[in-house]
C-alpha cells in the first residue's frame, strides 16, 4: 500500500463493509513488556477477539488486507 495512512486503511475497511469487525488505531498505551516490541505504533482489533500490533503503517495495512481476504498471518505480525 503506497502512501498508506490510517484514513486510507479505514476507507479500505469500509469499502469491504468490515467496519463492525475490524478497528485500527494508533497504539498509545504503555509499551508491550516483550523484548523487541517496544516500537509498536498501530493496533488492529479483529471481531473484538484478536488484537494485532504493527510497527509501521504499511505493516498495519498489510495486516488489515490479510484479515479481510482471510490470508494466513506471517511472522511479521504479533497476535496478543
Amino acid at each position: 500500500m503506497p502512501r498508506t495512512s490510517l484514513k486510507r486503511i479505514r476507507t479500505f475497511i469500509e469499502m469491504h463493509d468490515k467496519q463492525d469487525e475490524i478497528e485500527i488505531d494508533e497504539y498509545t498505551n504503555e509499551p508491550i513488556p516483550v523484548e523487541g516490541l517496544d516500537k509498536i505504533k498501530y493496533m488492529i482489533r479483529h471481531k473484538r477477539e484478536s488484537v494485532y500490533y504493527c510497527e509501521t503503517i504499511t505493516a498495519a495495512g498489510q495486516c488489515v488486507n490479510q484479515i479481510i481476504y482471510n490470508i494466513p498471518m506471517e511472522d511479521n505480525v504479533t497476535l496478543a
